[in-house]
């Protein structure tokens, strides 16, 4: 799920975590839309992201894994406003820099 109200790269639930095996890092504090802030595992990994390794933290929270804006930033981000609409992700167009 896209959540543009996350400025982190990924959160994934605790059992995708494990099944990655990435590594961990210090516990980071992340704010919630209730205003709620909790500390979370917070871990490094490498994603593929639009044909390129990119070196992401990842924080460990349960519920629908979340792409975050700083995994987006430098991307075109598309949806379509309507039941069951289309997002695309793509690069910016030429002359645009993220």
């Amino acid at each position: 799920m896209v959540d543009t109200g996350f400025n982190g790269y990924l959160a994934l639930p605790s059992d995708l975590v494990e099944q990655l095996g990435v590594t961990a890092t210090e516990p980071v504090e992340m704010g919630l839309a209730t205003d709620l802030v909790v500390t979370v595992e917070s871990f490094e990994g490498i994603v593929l992201w639009r044909g390129e390794r990119r070196s992401v933290e990842i924080l460990k929270a349960e519920g629908d894994p979340l792409i975050g804006t700083a995994l987006l930033w430098g991307s075109l981000l598309t949806a379509e406003m309507t039941d069951h609409g289309a997002v695309t992700i793509g690069p910016l167009p030429a002359g645009v820099t993220g």
